[in-house]
């Protein structure tokens, strides 16, 4: 027994002390993805574009104001019998064929609208649909630091679980070849061979589900920032993984929470709804955007009966007619009007009650819609209260499980060499180990982030 002290003492240090590694700090490598993301990611190249699109549509709304002038050329032939039909000449009158007639003409039409409900609606809304493309590309672009971290954090955790799964792996083969050494000995029975091989094989197979999950999270970080393989490896991301304990640091650092934690640990400690609710009203970004799209729906609803209304417009045209296009521009006999116009629908076939009501269901869709939405930020940023309160608790509960299953494996390891632990209960405390240490890893990655989030929802300034 006392010969195998020295390897038993090897294989302990191997699962309670993670191998040291290289790798590049996690702070600086996210700093540069976070700069190439604002510039590549697609989701805010598609919110400029359309901020870009949104005051090309005020220009054009407004333009409608403007005069409009029309010019037009025409070239007519004409024969006229009304004369002789219309019994206007007198009885007995000879045959009389009329002149076919040709004519060229011009015509300069110009319309100023003094009112149209349609083009004062359609500016008001043009206005703002531009607000509300403005609040969503600030929404998106603040939101940009949680939503990156979110997906950084996944990848660093499960590159984290894969290095810790690894060593696991390393420990449960050196201690298969040390089991199966003693069992050729006599000093093991096979049942023993038979469950580090079935535990060997378990890890395995985990190993190759993180493998898999690994590379989906590294396909949603090209998905949001828009960097391929190649830029993402040239930013470092790649590089900041390295060993489980060069990982465990690297977590450490990139999910700190005191910078973010001062910001809204006011609100965390705070039960106070009526002042959350003013808060999300006064500096919430999604808060913001609902109300700008309910403002945006508002206008909408006022065009549906737009055409029911009077217009009023000066309307002015400048035409000539010549037998021969030679003779049109001469310069003679320009005829001229010039007139204010009011139209006033008289009868609709009733589309005035129906444009009515259709306006007005159109609103009431719209409002229950904003305050449906209005309620769901409000329970969402509750409950990130809520939850930001447990999880600073539970971070530093598992980092307590995480020491006391390290103790727990080595004072099983000890128990096992001295014959008075079985080796059931020995794999049981290794994975509970891993277990603990992956738990403690996902609760401060997520912690980061939701504080990051909670900050964001309450409008507070970014802490990066």
């Amino acid at each position: 027994m006392t010969s195998t002290g020295p390897r038993a003492a090897l294989i302990l240090a191997l699962a309670i002390l993670p191998s040291a590694g290289a790798g590049e700090a996690p702070v600086s490598v996210y700093d540069r993805l976070k700069e190439a993301t604002r510039e590549h990611s697609p989701e805010l190249a598609g919110a400029r574009a359309e901020l870009e699109q949104r005051g090309a549509q005020v220009h054009t709304s407004i333009a409608h104001w403007l005069p409009r002038l029309e010019l037009q050329f025409s070239q007519t032939k004409s024969r006229d019998y009304s004369l002789l039909v219309s019994g206007q000449l007198p009885a007995g009158f000879g045959p009389f064929t009329p002149p076919e007639i040709s004519l060229a003409g011009w015509r300069v039409l110009g319309t100023l609208p003094l009112y149209r409900r349609s083009v004062h609606l359609g500016v008001v809304q043009a206005a703002r649909e531009r607000e509300a493309a403005d609040a969503r590309l600030n929404s998106r672009t603040e939101e940009l630091d949680f939503r990156l971290r979110g997906l950084f954090g996944a990848y660093l955790l499960q590159s984290y679980k894969l290095a810790a799964l690894k060593h696991s792996l390393e420990i449960a083969e050196t201690n298969l070849r040390e089991v199966r050494a003693r069992f050729a000995l006599g000093q093991r029975t096979r049942v023993d061979v038979l469950r580090y091989e079935a535990n060997g094989t378990q890890l395995e197979s985990r190993r190759l589900q993180h493998e898999q999950q690994l590379s989906a999270d590294w396909s949603s970080l090209v998905d949001y920032t828009g960097l391929d393989d190649h830029k993402l490896e040239e930013i470092g991301v790649r590089a900041v993984a390295g060993s489980e304990e060069r990982l465990d640091s690297a977590i450490e650092e990139f999910a700190a929470v005191d910078p973010a934690w001062s910001r809204v640990a006011g609100w965390v400690g705070s039960d106070d709804a009526a002042a959350l609710s003013r808060r999300l009203e006064e500096r919430c970004p999604l808060v913001r955007s609902i109300l700008a799209e309910d403002a945006v729906a508002d206008a909408k609803s006022g065009l549906l009966s737009a055409q029911e209304w009077p217009e009023l417009s000066v309307q002015a045209s400048l035409f000539q007619q010549a037998r021969a296009w030679g003779e049109l521009f001469s310069g003679r006999q320009v005829s001229y009007s010039l007139g204010v116009v009011l139209s006033i629908p008289l009868y609709l076939g009733g589309s005035l009650y129906s444009a009515t009501r259709e306006a007005i269901s159109a609103r009431q869709v719209a409002t229950v819609r904003r305050e449906r939405e209005l309620l769901r930020v409000r329970s969402d940023v509750r409950g990130e209260i809520l939850q930001a309160r447990s999880l600073r608790q539970a971070v530093e509960a598992l980092r307590l499980a995480r020491d006391q299953q390290g103790e727990i494996v080595r004072l099983s390891a000890k128990s096992y060499e001295l014959g008075r632990l079985p080796l059931v209960e020995l794999l049981a405390s290794s994975n509970a180990l891993l277990e603990a240490k992956i738990e403690y890893a996902k609760a401060r990655i997520d912690l980061g982030v939701l504080v990051r989030r909670l900050a964001f929802h309450l409008g507070a300034e970014n802490p990066s």
